[in-house]
């Protein structure tokens, strides 16, 4: 499987209604997901949480802990 870039995430995340979603698996880690269905490194979904275009949810069961990540057109 050819490893997604930065681009190619982003050109993803610019559809309406399409999230970074972070994912707990059964052996206790986490995975960052491109919805539906796109699997995103680790350093990659860092990268893409700390793109200025980028916004979280809010929406982690404890304040600072989001688990969705948006594209936004507010600067």
């Amino acid at each position: 499987m050819k490893k997604l870039t930065m681009i190619q995430a982003m050109l993803l995340l610019r559809h309406p209604g399409v999230r970074l979603v972070k994912v707990h698996t059964k052996t206790g880690g986490c995975e960052h997901w491109i919805t539906p269905d796109t699997r995103v490194d680790d350093e990659l979904a860092g990268q893409i949480k700390r793109h200025p275009q980028i916004r979280a949810g809010h929406d982690g069961l404890w304040p600072g802990h989001d688990q969705t990540w948006r594209w936004s057109l507010d600067g």
